[in-house]
């Protein structure tokens, strides 16, 4: 019998191919948080999982890297598949998961409705091994016998209980059914509510069952406020707040990494110095911007949460959330970065009529009301936005602002 694998205190211990080593290194993951301490270990030796832990705590990182480690690169089929309950979380792990499968030969995919169908099953015709979706646009690609997933061997369930709650059982059950019967399975939720177990009954084969207690209050010295913008407006309006409060240190959080240097832009000719931090630049150039902005030369940094990560400032006085995070426990670490050591913070949420189901989850998780921030002395320049340049999302939009079809997505093929 193999022995059960013991938490590991540093990513370099892991042993793990050394281009995902690299990129682990590259991403700044380092020490790794309990989940993925407990995980991970656990996951590379093929062990079926139970986690009850959310994004905020590295749980994504905790599934991505031993299933990544496991994929054959020299086998074009799909040998994972991810399902999260919205297209905005599955975009958000995309991004991790491109960011960890960089120079392993290894194809990601991820896969929701209101993108083209076809041009998503050309894209798996050309070899993929790891696919992330929602469960509805999963099962209307096999039912259309555009995806084959006769060959995985990792099912991973992210979110399960707010997948149930959307309604989703019977689409899991259709796509669980299209995998081999031998396969490792992995299920995160935040509660263990009777359906969750039900499906753990009908699905995995005696798991290991990892709880991690999670924090769920912010600090009382941050105050948490809202401001109603969608689509453009957001733009116009992050500046006229930027300008009108002028932080000495402030972060601006978006779920996406190809929008970060289109914010920044947008924010051109302010009496500040902005720079923007994601995943994809180059290590030397990140720890430069980290460095800068921890000194005070660079007052303003648009970021990803994946770029953030391991970015400590203890003076942030303003953080602001370009968009809610589909993860309300990523929330409780955005703004956690202001209103430290008894000093008063600011938290300012632009949230888009799309958004208002995030900032329920957001406000029920952290046990919190976010209040409308006042507008009237803002100056609001109708025409500003991201003028100069290329801007990311360029081309058709739907109702809500959004980009009809997300900007760099084909490329992530």
């Amino acid at each position: 019998m193999t022995a059960d694998p013991k938490p590991f205190s540093n990513f370099a211990e892991l042993e793990v191919p050394a281009p995902l080593k690299e990129n682990l290194e590259r991403l700044g993951l380092r020490d790794p948080t309990p989940i993925q301490a407990q995980a991970i270990p656990k996951i590379l030796v093929g062990k079926d999982l139970i986690g009850q832990s959310q994004t905020g705590s590295g749980k994504t990182a905790a599934y991505l890297v031993p299933v990544i480690a496991r994929l054959d690169f020299q086998s074009p089929v799909v040998q994972a598949i991810v399902l999260t309950p919205t297209r905005e979380l599955c975009v958000q792990v995309a991004e991790v998961a491109n960011d960890l499968v960089f120079n392993t030969g290894l194809r990601v995919m991820a896969i929701f409705g209101g993108f083209s169908l076809e041009i998503q099953a050309a894209a798996l015709r050309q070899g993929v091994q790891l696919v992330l979706g929602t469960p509805g646009r999963v099962k209307d690609l096999i039912m259309r016998e555009r995806l084959d997933l006769s060959q995985v061997k990792h099912f991973i369930l992210d979110e399960a209980d707010e997948m149930l709650d959307m309604g989703f059982l019977n689409d899991i059950t259709y796509i669980a059914n299209r995998t081999p019967k031998v396969r490792q399975n992995l299920l995160f939720s935040a509660t263990m509510a009777p359906p969750v177990k039900q499906l753990i009954n009908d699905y995995m084969n005696t798991p290991e069952h990892i709880a991690i207690e999670q924090v769920t209050r912010t600090a009382d010295t941050i105050s948490h406020k809202l401001v109603r913008a969608g689509g453009r407006e957001k733009d116009m309006t992050l500046r006229a707040i930027l300008n009108d409060l002028k932080p000495d240190a402030a972060l601006i959080f978006s779920n996406k990494k190809h929008a970060v240097s289109g914010i920044a832009r947008s924010l051109k000719g302010l009496p500040m110095t902005v720079e923007y931090l994601h995943g994809g630049l180059e290590q030397e150039e990140r720890m430069r911007i980290m460095r800068h902005f921890r000194a005070g030369r660079i007052q303003v940094l648009v970021c990803t949460d994946v770029a953030a990560r391991g970015l400590d400032v203890l003076s942030v006085s303003l953080v602001v959330n370009y968009d809610l995070p589909p993860d309300p426990d990523v929330y409780i670490h955005r703004v956690g970065r202001t209103g430290r050591i008894g000093e008063k913070g600011l938290a300012i949420s632009l949230v888009g009529p799309h958004e208002q189901y995030l900032l329920g989850r957001v406000e029920s998780h952290a046990r919190i009301r976010l209040e409308p921030y006042d507008t009237s002395r803002l100056n609001i320049q109708q025409g500003g936005g991201r003028s100069e340049g290329p801007r990311h999302g360029r081309g058709p939009r739907d109702r809500h602002g959004r980009p009809d079809r997300p900007h760099g997505h084909r490329k992530r093929r």
